[in-house]
């Protein structure tokens, strides 16, 4: 399959994406609709027909948490060792990931209750916590085309945590620890930005 660089498919305002984003971060839902809202806002914004977030469980298991343009049914079923697919080695590298053509990576591993096999292209970038990954987030679309790397260091970036309101780290920060994985990474999260926020303000009333 031919592999084009610099591929044509656009992206939305990034600004827009993260106002959107921190919208959806300010709903009083819980993290499971967020998280759904959120890749929906972000394979729209890449004109993309897939995005996906995977987040690490006990036992270095990365699951399929939400996704747009998979089908649902494997939410919550499709599940990677860190390492394994290319979703695993992302996890396990701590590093980003652009292709053109999937399956012709060698460590492309095929699970058929996703419908992926209908997507070419593929970027994904480890969401870090402190340095470690706690999950993955994927954009796929039929096209055999690489994303650019401005659209890359995007997801790296522009979608990051630390733009979401301290009201909503407030929230998630008294959150009481569950079975639901995903709260407890917004809950961690939200404590780590609000301890920096808190040093930086401190810092800034010491200079005065």
């Amino acid at each position: 399959m031919p592999r084009i660089k610099n591929s044509k498919i656009q992206i939305s305002s990034p600004l827009l994406l993260l106002r959107q984003i921190r919208d959806v971060m300010a709903q009083a839902e819980d993290a499971q609709a967020r998280l759904d809202q959120v890749v929906q806002i972000i394979a729209a914004g890449f004109a993309s027909e897939v995005c996906s977030v995977y987040l690490l469980r006990a036992g270095d298991i990365l699951e399929l948490y939400a996704s747009e343009g998979l089908k649902k049914s494997s939410v919550h079923l499709t599940r990677l060792g860190v390492g394994q697919g290319l979703v695993g080695s992302i996890a396990a590298s701590a590093e980003p990931l652009n292709l053109a053509d999937a399956e012709s990576h060698p460590k492309f591993e095929y699970r058929p209750e996703t419908g992926e096999e209908i997507y070419s292209s593929f970027v994904g970038v480890p969401i870090l916590q402190r340095g470690k990954p706690i999950g993955v987030l994927v954009v796929q679309g039929k096209k055999a085309m690489e994303y650019s790397p401005d659209q890359v260091e995007v997801l790296q970036t522009k979608m990051g945590v630390r733009h979401v309101p301290d009201t909503v780290l407030i929230e998630l920060k008294k959150m009481p620890e569950c079975r639901d994985f995903s709260r407890t990474i917004y809950k961690n999260i939200g404590d780590k930005i609000l301890a920096e926020r808190e040093k930086k303000a401190n810092a800034e009333k010491a200079r005065e």
